[in-house]
């Protein structure tokens, strides 16, 4: 069984699908396939190249993940379940790279929003951006300066597992403006007429 998720490895998404392997809502032998953006895992569900889709839907501070909102009408897929699990963020840089000199800030878009008040408190003098496919979720930022494909003056806001997943030097922590920050998955398969 192929499961296709929003995120990278060490992500969020993927979080939510061991959390859900966890419940019993997914086969334990489940594997994940790491599509990195919503559409990309509803059209890989739609086209049936993998069993099951998860991703993000809403979040507790910025409410309807944008991402999500702006593709799912262009999907048929059914619910099989949903899962909400907290969210902290942090800030990682390259082992080795030097903090004074990092010049770039990525992360997904949704992150960006749910540390918007304490990222412009402590790290205002850093452009904050979200990249696009495999670079829009942080984890996969955070694989690309592993691969040398980013520089190492990039930190990257995401999971805590991302960090201990690629390496990376933990900066920051808890920077979520909620401290009770969480966000909910879909777990959804093809749609089916019954």
């Amino acid at each position: 069984m192929i499961v296709g998720i929003q995120g990278g490895r060490g992500s969020f998404n993927e979080q939510a699908f061991r959390a859900l392997q966890e419940r019993g809502d997914l086969d334990p032998q489940a594997k994940p396939s790491y599509l990195f953006t919503t559409q990309s895992t509803l059209q890989a569900v739609q086209d049936n190249s993998v069993d099951y889709g998860v991703f993000a839907i809403y979040n507790s501070k910025s409410k309807l993940v944008a991402e999500s909102a702006q593709v799912i009408g262009h999907y048929y897929f059914d619910v099989v379940s949903s899962i909400t699990i907290p969210i902290q963020h942090h800030i990682m840089i390259a082992q080795g790279a030097d903090p004074l000199k990092i010049d770039n800030l990525m992360g997904h878009e949704e992150a960006l929003a749910q540390c918007a008040q304490n990222l412009q408190k402590k790290f205002a003098h850093i452009p904050a951006s979200s990249g696009e496919n495999d670079l829009k979720d942080g984890a996969g930022v955070a694989q690309a300066i592993k691969q040398g494909t980013v520089p190492i003056t990039t930190a990257v806001v995401s999971s805590e597992a991302t960090a201990t997943t690629f390496g990376m030097q933990v900066i920051a922590s808890n920077l979520a403006d909620d401290p009770n920050n969480a966000t909910t998955f879909l777990l959804i398969k093809n749609y089916s007429i019954s």
